[in-house]
Order: structure tokens, then C-alpha cells, then sequence
């Protein structure tokens, strides 16, 4: 597949949305590597995107939500601004074939005109959480009742400008429950809503919760996150 890479003064006309996953092999990539892998992707794949203005030009390209390092997802989505038409299933098999093991590109669509950015269009995320060497216990989906009973529940979160303050989790929390694996291993999903483009990490959740239950679960450099929804508005 030929397409030619666009210059500077060439107007971005259409957008590419796709959905991709990342796998453990990849699960300490930091957000800014990340993206830099997809734009060498790109050019490898000679997709004629468009370049932001400025010095430094990279492509037109623009995440849903940035992903952790040390999380694996199965439900990513980002856009990139193309110049041209691009059938979208040579997209996803020209820059899968230029992508590591790790990142695969599961779907794409190409929308023509205007588009509401990603980040405006999320409506709520869904992970998977393990907690290593735990078990399930089942006493503990009736402690996650009682905490989900409660009329508010405060935690710590940085603002803006870094500082702490107060806030209430209880309205951004979906659904929380707990459930064990084949191994006998706890596991929680927890679905969480966004209110104004704004939500709380899954960690600092768990970490309520486990204060709450007056529970151990570890450090959290060795809990498995996994975000495996992504639910986008379908405006």
C-alpha cells in the first residue's frame, strides 16, 4: 500500500479512529513512549497523516485516555488526522505490521468532518484488578456492599496544580464487585463513571476500599490492572 506522507502546509480533511489493546509485554510503556511507537508505526506504514504546527511536527494524533504504566488494556482508542482517504482495514494491517509485540490495532473507522474529541466522548471505563498472591475470600462482597452503602466516600486526589484535596468517589463509582479465577486467585472489576471529563483512578478506589474492610492487599506495584472497557457516548 503506497500512500504518501503529507508536508507541513497540508490541511488535515478526515480522521481515523481506531481501537487498539496492550499487552503485558508492553505494560510499562509510559504514555509518551507509547505514542511515540505509533507515530514510527506510521511513518513505517506510509499513512499520509497530518503534522501539528510548531518546530518540533508530529502527527495529529490524540488518545481517548492515557494509559498507566504497568496497566494492560484490551479497549484503547485514539484518532489520527489524515490527509488523504484510507480504506481503514489496510489501515489496521499497515501499521499492525509496523507495530511491536505488545500493541495491535483491533479496529478503525474513518470519519470525514468534524469529530468531539475522544477524551469529551468517555462516558465510563471498566478494569479487571488482581491482587497477587491473595485469595478470594467471600466475605468480601459483603464489605464491598457496605462500603457502596455509604452516602459519600471521601478520598484523596491531586488537582491541577498537584495539591490534594478532598473529594467525593461515591458518584463516579459504576459497579464494584469481587470474583475469583480458576486459581482461586482475588480478582475485582470496578466500573467507573466520568463526570465533566473527570474520574478517579481504579488504585486510589481499592485503596478505599481496603482501608474500609480493614484489609491488606499489598503494594500496588504488584496488583495486575486491566482495563477492559473503554464506553464511548455516541454523539
Amino acid at each position: 500500500m503506497e500512500m504518501p506522507l503529507m508536508s507541513n502546509d497540508q490541511t488535515p480533511i478526515m480522521t481515523m479512529r481506531f481501537k487498539f489493546k496492550r499487552t503485558a509485554s508492553l505494560r510499562f510503556l509510559s504514555h509518551l513512549d507509547q505514542q511515540s511507537t505509533f507515530q514510527r508505526a506510521f511513518r513505517r506504514a506510509k499513512i499520509p497523516f497530518a503534522y501539528s504546527n510548531g518546530f518540533h511536527a508530529h502527527p495529529k494524533l490524540s488518545f481517548a485516555l492515557a494509559l498507566s504504566v504497568g496497566m494492560t488494556s484490551s479497549s484503547e482508542y485514539a484518532d489520527l488526522r489524515l490527509t488523504e482517504e484510507v480504506n481503514p482495514s489496510e489501515f489496521v494491517s499497515a501499521v499492525n505490521a509496523s507495530l511491536p509485540d505488545g500493541l495491535k490495532i483491533l479496529d478503525a473507522k474513518l470519519i470525514k468532518g468534524k469529530v468531539n474529541s475522544l477524551s469529551a466522548s468517555i462516558k465510563s471505563s471498566s478494569y479487571r484488578i488482581k491482587i497477587l498472591d491473595h485469595k478470594y475470600d467471600k466475605l468480601l462482597s459483603d464489605e464491598i456492599q457496605n462500603y457502596l452503602n455509604q452516602n459519600e466516600i471521601l478520598v484523596k486526589k491531586r488537582n491541577k496544580k498537584g495539591r490534594l484535596q478532598m473529594i467525593d468517589a461515591r458518584p463516579f463509582i459504576k459497579q464494584f464487585s469481587v470474583f475469583q479465577d480458576d486459581h482461586d486467585d482475588l480478582q475485582f472489576n470496578l466500573s467507573l463513571n466520568y463526570q465533566d471529563q473527570k474520574t478517579i483512578k481504579p488504585t486510589i478506589i481499592l485503596r478505599s476500599f481496603e482501608t474500609f474492610a480493614h484489609r491488606e492487599f499489598g503494594d500496588d506495584l504488584l496488583w495486575q490492572v486491566h482495563r477492559e472497557n473503554l464506553e464511548l457516548s455516541s454523539k
